[in-house]
């Protein structure tokens, strides 16, 4: 409960910080706030149970107001189903054809050959946030991870080009 306490004030506090920033246009200060477990949602598994809770803190870029929001997801199904269900949440056929302003790359990487291990990096890249999921299974698990981290730009977007 203590953990669950100290995200919500850590959250509060820079969602507080970001509408506090005179300098921005009104309709970035229009931006809604950035809950954690919200965004998290997003991306989570179908019925993957959060391990050792989740964090959301500056995102570490001295010249850019920005969060980092973390957390490991388990879940008893195979390595494949996991990787299944994202690379249908991640169609690049649907990806291209988003409007500009919510534009997204999205790559995968595969470091599983030869390796004791199933492991997959999908990172997608989109105009205000980078998301990187890195799904794992060693051979004697029974559980596959999905490590996820959330990078957020608060500033004024770029152009969409």
């Amino acid at each position: 409960m203590q953990r669950v306490f100290t995200l919500a004030i850590v959250a509060v506090g820079l969602v507080g910080l970001y509408a506090a920033g005179a300098a921005e246009p009104a309709a970035e200060k229009e931006r809604k706030p950035i809950l954690l477990l919200g965004t998290l949602s997003e991306w989570m598994y179908p019925d993957s149970k959060l391990q050792g809770g989740a964090t959301m803190s500056d995102g570490g870029h001295p010249r850019e107001q920005s969060v980092k929001l973390q957390a490991v997801l388990t879940t008893p199904d195979p390595f494949e189903k996991v990787i299944e269900f994202y690379e249908e949440k991640f169609d690049i056929d649907e990806a291209a054809a988003t409007p500009a302003d919510e534009a997204k790359s999205v790559t995968v990487q595969d470091d599983s050959k030869d390796r004791p291990l199933a492991l997959r990096v999908i990172t997608v890249n989109q105009l205000d946030s980078t998301t990187t999921l890195v799904i794992s299974r060693a051979k004697d698990e029974d559980q596959t991870h999905i490590a996820w981290l959330h990078y957020i730009r608060l500033g004024p977007k770029p152009d969409a080009g």
